[in-house]
Order: C-alpha cells, then structure tokens, then sequence
C-alpha cells in the first residue's frame, strides 16, 4: 500500500517543518510572551498525539484502545491580550501547527495498516 506509506512519509514531514518553524522563532532566550507560550502548549499536544499514533505501530495488538482524537487548537488573535514583539513570526508558526493539526485524522488509516502488517508473523 504505497499510497497509505507515502501518507505517513508526508506526515513526518509536515511535522518537521513545524518543528523547524518553531524552533526558529527570535529572541528564544527572552521571558516567553503568552503567545510563544501557547504554541509551546499546542506544539506539546501534537508530540503526545505523533507519540500515541507511533505506540500503535509496535509489535503489541492494543486490541480495542480507541485512537486519541486529534487535538483542535483556538485561533491564536482571538487570544486575550493579543500583542507579540514577533507577531508574524508567530503566525506562520500557528499556520504550521493549524496546517498539521487538520490532517492528523489522516494518519490514522495509514498506521493502522502499518501495524496490522507488523502484527502478521513475517513468514505468512
């Protein structure tokens, strides 16, 4: 099933360039503002998220465990006190993790498929 792999390939993608995104925000070594803080929190989730989808993928049948929904983010102007000394540094970084966050669900399919083949003893 190329297709469901190329899915994760792009996935793992779109999370690094999220992570990249957020990494390279300016002046990382000043009192985080409440925004930098926020997508901090949201960028939390998204590990814990990518974490559970890839603890479906070891040798462990987890039998009927439910998926954890993916996680919705608020937008981030329509926070309280919306002022940022980097406001557009810390947009494109929202718009990476709004862009991630809604295609999540996508990976779903893809790993489950992954970890039904990795259940299968290798010589059937």
């Amino acid at each position: 099933p190329k297709p469901l792999l190329w899915r994760l390939v792009t996935g793992t993608v779109r999370a690094r360039l999220t992570a990249h995104s957020l990494a390279g925000l300016p002046n990382p070594h000043v009192e985080p503002d409440p925004f930098r803080r926020l997508l901090g929190e949201q960028a939390g989730q998204l590990a814990a998220w990518y974490d559970h989808l890839a603890s479906r993928l070891d040798r462990t049948d987890h039998g009927d465990v439910p998926m954890l929904a993916p996680p919705t983010f608020p937008e981030l102007l329509e926070q309280p006190g919306a002022s940022v000394r980097d406001l557009a540094c810390a947009l494109w970084v929202h718009e990476h993790i709004k862009h991630i966050a809604a295609r999540l669900a996508e990976l779903v399919e893809p790993a489950g498929v992954v970890a039904a083949q990795r259940h299968r003893p290798w010589w059937r």
